[in-house]
């Protein structure tokens, strides 16, 4: 027997009721609560679009390494994936790999583009790059997660990185799957000052221990050498 939707009619213990309110499926908790996420997927997808600009933004500073970020993102997330993260937490870590090098934006473009080796006065500027995405980035509520793994992606597990030469577990463990992929990313990558060392060579600079975490770049080279991985080759869209 089929009753219209207004007024809405329920049946308890063989008696029919007419319920004053609409149908659960208008008005009950089920559907307050697929409002809630479907708001939620639109916060994301807008937190998602921002990010992109902000990518944007360091590739136009740096048109050599266009795609970088995006690729070292895939990069990223799949190496999480492998190591058995769940998906929110490789979701932190996608986005905050994605703009990555975004402190890059106060550095001035002839320096990123430079053909040759850099000297140790400009290395230093460049290092700057670290702590200035995460001053960037973490008042802003949504990236506020993100600021910390940015700042920490240049660190290194034996202290020899910055910008704070943090070691072992001071470093993030977002912070420690990032900088392997990010590591694997530039060496596989050509720059205008270099042509790209390639696969074994990145995959040996990652073995070496004291240096980078092993649980992410085991992950990796799992994914190279067993999985038949396909290494990220993409960059953002026009």
């Amino acid at each position: 027997m089929q009753f219209p939707k207004s007024p809405y009619f329920a049946r308890r213990g063989g008696t029919l009721y007419q319920v004053i309110t609409g149908p659960p499926e208008e008005n009950g908790p089920l559907c307050r609560h697929r409002e809630l996420r479907e708001k939620a997927g639109l916060l994301e997808q807008a937190m998602d679009d921002t990010l992109l600009v902000m990518a944007r933004m360091v590739e136009q500073k740096d048109p050599y390494t266009a795609g970088h970020q995006l690729r070292v993102s895939c990069l990223a997330t799949d190496i999480a994936l492998e190591m058995g993260w769940p998906p929110e937490r490789c979701d932190l870590l996608r986005r905050a790999a994605l703009i990555h090098d975004i402190g890059k934006i106060g550095i001035p473009g002839d320096l990123l583009t430079k053909p040759t080796v850099l000297t140790s006065l400009e290395m230093a500027l460049i290092r700057t790059h670290a702590e200035t995405g995460y001053q960037m980035v973490k008042d802003i509520s949504f990236f506020t997660p993100l600021a910390e793994i940015i700042r920490q992606h240049h660190e290194r597990m034996d202290g020899s990185g910055y910008p704070h030469g943090l070691a072992g577990d001071e470093i993030l463990p977002e912070a420690r799957v990032l900088a392997v992929a990010d590591v694997f990313e530039a060496m596989t990558s050509h720059r205008p000052y270099r042509p790209a060392p390639g696969v074994e060579a990145a995959l040996a600079e990652l073995s070496r221990r004291s240096i980078y975490d092993a649980a992410p770049a085991d992950a990796l080279a799992i994914l190279i050498w067993e999985k038949d991985y396909r290494i990220p080759t993409g960059r953002m869209g026009g």
